[in-house]
C-alpha cells in the first residue's frame, strides 16, 4: 500500500528483499517447486516489476524489477518489452519509470496498458528520491 502514500520506495526495498531472501533454495527461502501457485504467480509479477494487490481492479503496483530486459507476447499479438536501466547492482529505487515514452506519474499501471503493448522502462538508482 505504500504506493497510495509519499513513500513508494518502501515498496520498492520491500519487494527487493522478499525476492531476495524469500525465495531463494537455502535456508529460510521457500523452494520454487516447494511454494503454492499464488506465491509462485506474485514471484514472477514482482520479478517484472508489477505485482497485482486486487486483482478485480485491474491495477498493478510498481515495484523493482530482477531482469535487465523481459518480453511478453500477448493473446492479441502485441508484445511488451520491460527495460530495466540501473546505475549499479544495488539500484533498487524508481528515479523514472516510463511507458511508450511517457513518464508514469503514479507508481502504478492498468492491465489495458500492459496488454497495448509496448516498452515499459524502469529507470533505477542507488538511493531513495526524498519527498
Amino acid at each position: 500500500m505504500y504506493n497510495y502514500t509519499r513513500a513508494p520506495w518502501k515498496i520498492q526495498l520491500q519487494v527487493s528483499r522478499i525476492l531476495a531472501e524469500e525465495y531463494s533454495e537455502g535456508a529460510g527461502g521457500l523452494s520454487v517447486t516447494m511454494m503454492p501457485g499464488k506465491l509462485r504467480a506474485w514471484y514472477v509479477f514482482a520479478a517484472l516489476g508489477f505485482y497485482p494487490v486486487d486483482p478485480v481492479s485491474g491495477n498493478y503496483q510498481l515495484a523493482s524489477p530482477l531482469f535487465k530486459q523481459a518480453v511478453i507476447s500477448f493473446t492479441n499479438g502485441k508484445k511488451l518489452t520491460i527495460t530495466t536501466i540501473r546505475k549499479s547492482k544495488k539500484s533498487i529505487y524508481s528515479a523514472k519509470i516510463t511507458l511508450n515514452g511517457k513518464s508514469l506519474i503514479k507508481h502504478q499501471i492498468t492491465h489495458q496498458s500492459l496488454v497495448y503493448g509496448g516498452e515499459l522502462i524502469f529507470y533505477l538508482q542507488d538511493e531513495r528520491i526524498k519527498r
